[in-house]
């Protein structure tokens, strides 16, 4: 599978592992269960092929059901927001949009982390479903050769290195440098935990 590639929730994409919220009534969301079209042209000499969505009205547009939803302008609480984008991963969309989805949201939610501590939880998760999803489908950070930053890697490293989790941020270095992400932090976090595990036996 590519980041281009759509499929009907989140869920679908063969390898990740994401359960729906129990608060979202999924059937009632507008766009679930639409399947596009591809249309197929050439740009600069090039064969080009895009996903186009029919909804019921007969409008034809180039965003998904998910990337429409959860785009949708306006003011939004810390929890509207995080609704918004759980109820956009359960509409079809490609493995692309579900990843900017999350990335905006919790680049919404980081600033606010210290003055509303509960929202501390919603960036863990938003940001290990971010990562297992760039670690499923490459090709979304992954353009011709050109590998782009996933900003849940450094959220979440620096959120267990401050609250002393040095192991979790370790495995989590580990696992970004897998896929090209900040492969510094390896060997200082290697040499933070080494120390902690001497400083606990001694």
């Amino acid at each position: 599978m590519t980041g281009r590639d759509w499929v009907q929730r989140i869920g679908a994409i063969s390898g990740l592992h994401h359960e729906t919220a129990a608060n979202i009534n999924v059937r009632g969301l507008p766009g679930y269960g639409l399947t596009p079209s591809v249309r197929k042209y050439s740009f600069e000499g090039a064969a080009r092929a895009d996903l186009e969505w029919r909804w019921p009205d007969g409008s034809t547009t180039g965003y998904s059901p998910s990337s429409a939803w959860v785009n949708v302008e306006g003011e939004f609480t810390a929890a509207e927001k995080v609704l918004r984008l759980d109820e956009s991963l359960e509409l079809p969309g490609t493995p692309s949009e579900y990843h900017f989805a999350l990335l905006r949201t919790y680049e919404f939610l980081w600033p606010s982390r210290r003055r509303q501590c509960e929202i501390l939880s919603d960036i863990e998760r938003l940001c290990l479903l971010d990562i297992q999803l760039v670690e499923t489908v490459p090709s979304i950070i992954n353009s011709d050769g050109v590998i782009f930053s996933v900003p849940a890697f450094i959220h979440l490293i620096q959120l267990y290195e401050l609250d002393g989790y040095l192991e979790d941020a370790f495995h989590l270095a580990r696992r970004a440098a897998a896929i090209g992400q900040n492969e510094d932090n390896v060997n200082r976090l290697e040499k933070r935990t080494s120390e902690s595990r001497s400083e606990d036996d001694a």
